[in-house]
């Protein structure tokens, strides 16, 4: 995990809690559905109902899924509630996270890469699996 961060002590203490999640997941294995070009939407929504209007908002189906998000200018907490929001409904954790403040009170810039961690339910649709396990 790579950060990056300028923010003021209470906001780094909720990044930081994201983060040890993240790291502490990784021996925690759980049945998830993969993500596909829906379940974006949805992330899409969820996003834009707490305020927030990615600049890039991308998904790589690759082993594990991954979503690439960058937003800008957006209020602290709307952005970690909506990190947290996605680690719970699609278990994505973050695997890279750059985060730096705005001269504007609990404003920052955010970018990441969040993995989806878990056993993939239907694992044999995605071509990398299938091929490892013809092996």
């Amino acid at each position: 995990m790579e950060s990056r961060v300028a923010l003021r002590p209470a906001q780094w203490a909720q990044l930081e809690n994201l983060i040890r999640l993240s790291k502490a997941n990784t021996s925690q294995v759980s049945s998830i559905e993969p993500m596909d070009e829906a379940e974006l939407q949805r992330i899409r929504m969820i996003l834009v109902a707490k305020g927030i209007k990615p600049a890039v908002l991308r998904l790589n189906t690759e082993n594990p899924p991954r979503v690439e998000l960058q937003m800008s200018d957006v209020s602290f907490s709307s952005a970690v509630d909506a990190l947290e929001e996605m680690r719970k409904t699609w278990s994505l954790y973050p695997d890279y996270i750059e985060v730096s403040s705005t001269p504007k009170l609990s404003v920052v810039n955010l970018s990441a890469k969040l993995k989806q961690m878990g056993v993939l339910i239907g694992a044999t649709n995605f071509p990398n699996i299938a091929a490892e396990q013809s092996r």
